[in-house]
C-alpha cells in the first residue's frame, strides 16, 4: 500500500498538487495529520497539521522524508504550528530525522512551535539539540551562511508567559 502512495504523491505533486496525500486515507477515513510541502530557495518547508504521534501519522512522516533524503532534499523545516499533539514516537521520528538529515550534509529545523510543544521541548530538554525558531523565514535564514535568522528564545518565551499568564488572571 505505501508505494502506491508514494506514487500517488508524484503523480499529484507533477500535476501541480502538493498535500500529502490530501488529508484522507485511502479507505476515505479522516487522517489525524496532513503534511503541505513547500519550497524557498532549495528548504523545503513541510507545514504539518494534526497530531505527529506512532501509527499512521509518525509512518507517513517517515516515508515522505525519505522520499525528500532520496530526492537529495537534506534542508527541512518543519512549520509546527497546526501539530497539536506530539507523541515518544513522534519525538523519537525529530530525533531521528535530525540526526539523518545532518549525516548527509543538511539540517532539519523547527518553526512556530505552540506552547505545548514547547514544554515537550524542555522536558525533554531536545531545545538543546534540534534548532529551533519563531518564524520560518528565520529557519530558512539560517540554512545561509551571513543571513540573519533568530533562533527561539527560552527565556523570552517564559517572560512572554508569564505576563499573559498575569494578564489573564
Amino acid at each position: 500500500m505505501w508505494g502506491h502512495s508514494l506514487l500517488y504523491l508524484s503523480a499529484m505533486r507533477r500535476a501541480g498538487y502538493n498535500r500529502w496525500p490530501h488529508g484522507l486515507l485511502y479507505d476515505g477515513r479522516q487522517m489525524p495529520l496532513e503534511i503541505r510541502i513547500r519550497d524557498i530557495e532549495g528548504v523545503k518547508i513541510l507545514e504539518l497539521d494534526g497530531r505527529l504521534v506512532a501509527g499512521e501519522e509518525t509512518t507517513r512522516f517517515r516515508q515522505l522524508m525519505e522520499m525528500l533524503l532520496d530526492q537529495g532534499d537534506v534542508r527541512v523545516v518543519l512549520d509546527l504550528a497546526n501539530v497539536s499533539h506530539i507523541d515518544s514516537t513522534g519525538l523519537g521520528c525529530l530525533v531521528v530525522w535530525h540526526t539523518r538529515l545532518q549525516r548527509a550534509g543538511g539540517a532539519l529545523k523547527l518553526c512556530r512551535m505552540n506552547a505545548r510543544a514547547i514544554e515537550l521541548m524542555v522536558l525533554t530538554k531536545l531545545y538543546t539539540v534540534l534548532d529551533i525558531f519563531d518564524d520560518c523565514q528565520d529557519a530558512v535564514n539560517s540554512f545561509f551562511p551571513g543571513r540573519q535568522a533568530r533562533r527561539f528564545d527560552l527565556l523570552e518565551f517564559v517572560q512572554r508567559a508569564r505576563r499573559s499568564g498575569t494578564e489573564a488572571g
